[in-house]
C-alpha cells in the first residue's frame, strides 16, 4: 500500500492518485485542469475516475493488481481525518462496490476493515458469504431509465439529464440540456421536457460521459455547488418501453460545505408524458414543493 506523506485530504487528492494510479495520469490531468474548487475536484475525481474509469475497468479486466491498489486507497481515503474527503468516498463507493456479481466477489476478496464495517452497517454481514444474487453484469429487460433534472434558479429553469450505464451505475449529468424562463405556462415546460424525452436514448450506453462542465457553460454557472445550494430541484424519471413517469420534488439543506444534502419528497404520475400540459402542470406543482432550507422559494 502506497502510504501518502501527509494526512490525505481532498486537497492531496489528484496527487495521491497520480501516484497510486500513474497509468490513469491523463484521465486524472483532465479532471484537475477543469479548475474547480477543490472539494468539487476531488469529488469528480472520485466519480469519474476513481469508480467510472479504474474501478470498473479493473472488474471488467479482472486486473487483481489494479483492484487491490482501488481497494487499498479506499482504506486510506476511509481513515483519513478530512470529513468531506471520508463524504465523498462514502457517497460514490458504497453504492457501486456490490451492484453486481463480478463486483462483490471482487468487493469480498479485497475490501479492507473500514468498507467492510461501511458494508456491514449498510446491508448487513451477509454479503461477505453470499454466493450470486447481487445484481447482473448486463440486464436489457429491464426499461432503459429516461432521467430530467429541472432546476428553478433565479429567473429560469434549467433542465439536464442523466444516464445509466449497462451495469446500471450511474452518470448523473449528461446531455440533452434545455431552458426556459421561469415564469412559463404549464403547457411550455411539458413540450420542452417533452423534447428532451423525445431525444434521449433508448439503449443503455457503456459510456456515456460526465458533462458538468458542458452543463455550467451552457447555463452561465461559474460554480455547481453554489448552484445547486441556491436552486429549488425536481427529478423525473420514467422508461423508455412506456410514456407513464414519475416526478419528485427535491428538499435540500445546505450547511455551507461541499456537498449539499438532499432526499427526494412525495412524487407525483403522469400516466403520458405526451400530453405537455398535464406534464407542465406535475413539475410546477413539484416546483412549489420542493425546499432548500425549509424554503420553497430559490434563494
Amino acid at each position: 500500500m502506497s502510504v501518502p506523506s501527509e494526512p490525505l485530504s481532498c486537497q492531496a487528492l489528484p496527487g495521491y492518485f497520480e501516484e497510486v494510479f500513474p497509468e490513469w495520469l491523463a484521465a486524472i490531468w483532465d479532471v484537475r485542469s477543469r479548475n474547480h474548487p477543490v472539494a468539487v475536484t476531488a469529488d469528480m475525481l472520485v466519480a469519474e475516475v476513481f469508480v467510472d474509469e479504474i474501478f470498473v475497468s479493473g472488474v471488467d479486466e479482472g486486473d487483481r493488481d489494479l483492484l487491490v491498489r482501488w481497494f487499498e486507497t479506499v482504506e486510506v481515503a476511509l481513515g483519513a481525518p478530512d470529513r468531506m474527503l471520508r463524504s465523498t468516498f462514502v457517497e460514490h463507493v458504497e453504492p457501486v462496490v456490490l451492484k453486481t456479481d463480478r463486483r462483490a466477489r471482487w468487493t469480498q476478496e479485497l475490501a479492507g476493515p473500514l468498507l467492510t464495517g461501511r458494508l456491514d452497517a449498510a446491508v448487513g454481514a451477509s454479503w461477505r458469504g453470499q454466493v450470486g444474487g447481487f445484481g447482473p453484469e448486463y440486464d436489457d429487460l429491464l426499461g432503459v431509465p429516461l432521467i430530467v433534472s429541472g432546476h428553478l434558479y433565479r429567473d429560469e429553469i434549467l433542465l439536464h439529464s442523466a444516464r445509466q450505464r449497462r451495469d446500471r451505475t450511474s452518470v448523473p449529468l449528461t446531455r440533452p440540456f434545455g431552458r426556459l424562463p421561469a415564469d412559463s405556462g404549464a403547457y411550455q415546460v411539458g413540450v420542452t421536457i417533452a423534447e428532451l424525452l423525445a431525444v434521449l436514448p433508448r439503449i443503455l450506453d457503456d459510456d456515456p460521459r460526465h458533462e458538468m462542465d458542458e452543463f455550467l457553460s451552457y447555463a452561465g454557472i461559474a460554480d455547481w455547488v453554489r448552484f445547486y445550494a441556491e436552486s429549488l430541484t425536481v427529478n423525473l424519471q420514467g422508461k423508455a418501453d412506456s410514456y407513464a413517469l414519475s416526478i419528485w420534488p427535491v428538499h435540500k439543506v445546505d450547511r455551507g460545505e461541499p456537498q449539499v444534502q438532499w432526499w427526494p419528497g412525495e412524487s407525483l404520475s403522469v400516466p403520458d408524458w405526451r400530453d405537455a400540459t398535464d406534464l407542465g402542470t406535475a413539475m410546477l406543482t413539484a416546483f412549489r414543493t420542493a425546499t432548500v432550507n425549509g424554503r420553497s422559494t430559490p434563494t
